[in-house]
This record gives C-alpha cells, structure tokens and sequence, in this order.
C-alpha cells in the first residue's frame, strides 16, 4: 500500500509539474506579446531597417444577415399588400413589385492603387523591404515568383485549386533553392497545403474553422486578409512575424 509520505510526495510532484508548465506557457505568451509590441512601437517610431513588410488587400468579404422569413410572415405581407391595394388604388404593379423585391447588397469596392502605393512609400521610408502582393489576382504567383528588394528574396506561390502535395513540395522546394529569405503562400483554403513544409507565412484569402486552422498550421504563421476595402500589414523580422491593419 501507498503511503501518506507517498501520497504527499506524488501530489507535490503533480503540483509542480503543473506550475512548471504554466510557467512555460506564460514565458511563451509574454514573449509573443512583448514581440509584437516591440514590432509596434519600431512602427511607430519611424525604425524598421531590418524588417521585411508585405503589404496586401483585403479579399473577405463580410456576410450580410439573413432574416428568416416565417409562413405567417408571408400571410401577414399578403394581407398588407391586399389592403393597399383596396385602399390605395394608385399603387401601381411596379410600385407593389418594388415592396416584394429585397434590396440589392452592396459590397465596399476594393482600395484604389494609390492607397496601398502611399503605405508602401511610407514603410520605405522608415527603412523596411517592402513587398506589395497582389491578392486580388493570386493567379499571377500559380506558377510561383520571386521578388527582390535590395538584397531581400521574398518567394509568393498561390494555391487556390486541389493539387498533389508532391506537385506543391516541388514549386517550395525549387523557390527555396532560389535563395529566398521568405517563403509565402496566398490560398482560399488551408486543407489545400497541409503537410507543405518550407512555407514561412500564409495569408488565407477567407475566415476559415478553427479546426482547419489547427490541422494545417503545423508552426507556420498564418494571417488572415482583412475585408475588401482594407490593407493588411505583415511585418517579419527574424522569427518575429506580425499583421496589422492600416
């Protein structure tokens, strides 16, 4: 049989590992933090000489509510129409039909060139390689391109259809061996590259389930593009990545 000695002995083992481990995870959180703030404030102080920066345009678009339209709903409607047209006899057809069609959604167009030209003027002058992704036509990186800023290689590779992962390892790998110093993949779905190793940042072109999002990270930093309408910025120094919107 255990022991009382025992006993104490095992719950103060657990007691400790428990702490060792919250300890751990909040050096972790702490320095995420403190990482990010750091990026933050060399933003705002004008000093980003060894940062890489990529710049890109928002492509989700938000959802517009839907209401549920219920059957009285439609009775109570059919009876108000019934009773406009008895009592109001200048109601036209196109008028009535006008009431029944909803209203057409409308949608933010996207920023102006100059927009993202401007904030790309401006993160050069505090120093950053600044790199400008075109989101809007991820087509143009399918085949994979590298870009360079002064002595930083950025590598772009867009995966937006279903292709094998030893087709995709290729495209990395062969970007790879053109020395880049960042590896980025624009996709509409993470599934599509899970298991692709080599890739740095991943910006997911739509808000995607958090189980998705755990089974394709695999340690890679991953970004979501804001809405249509904004600029995202990612910036990358050494290990520290970080997004925000302008």
């Amino acid at each position: 049989m255990v022991g009382k000695r025992e006993r104490n002995a095992l719950v103060m083992f657990f007691l400790l590992m428990l702490f060792g481990l919250a300890c751990i995870a909040g050096y972790i959180v702490a320095g995420h933090n403190w990482n990010y703030t750091a990026t933050q404030i060399n933003d705002a102080v004008g000093d980003m000489d060894e940062y890489t920066v990529l710049l890109y345009e928002g492509t989700v678009v938000p959802e517009t509510p839907t209401t549920t339209v219920t059957l009285a709903d439609r009775i109570n409607n059919k009876l108000n129409q019934w009773f406009n047209m008895e009592t109001d006899t200048s109601a036209t057809e196109e008028e009535v039909s006008a009431v029944e069609e909803p209203a057409d959604v409308l949608v933010t167009p996207p920023y102006k060139g100059s927009d993202i030209q401007q904030a790309a003027a401006a993160y050069r002058e505090k120093g950053a390689a600044v790199f400008v992704i075109n989101t809007a036509l991820p087509a143009y990186y399918e085949e994979g391109s590298v870009v360079k800023r002064g002595s930083v290689r950025v590598g772009i590779l867009s995966v937006y259809t279903l292709k094998s992962l030893s087709f995709l390892q290729a495209q990395v790998d062969y970007l790879r061996s053109l020395n880049v110093d960042h590896m980025v993949v624009l996709t509409d779905n993470l599934i599509r590259i899970a298991g692709l190793r080599g890739v740095d940042v991943v910006i997911q072109a739509s808000p995607q389930a958090p189980d998705d999002w755990d089974f394709a990270s695999q340690g890679r930093y991953i970004t979501v593009a804001p809405g249509v309408g904004s600029i995202a910025a990612t910036s990358i120094k050494g290990s520290i990545i970080s997004t925000r919107i302008l």
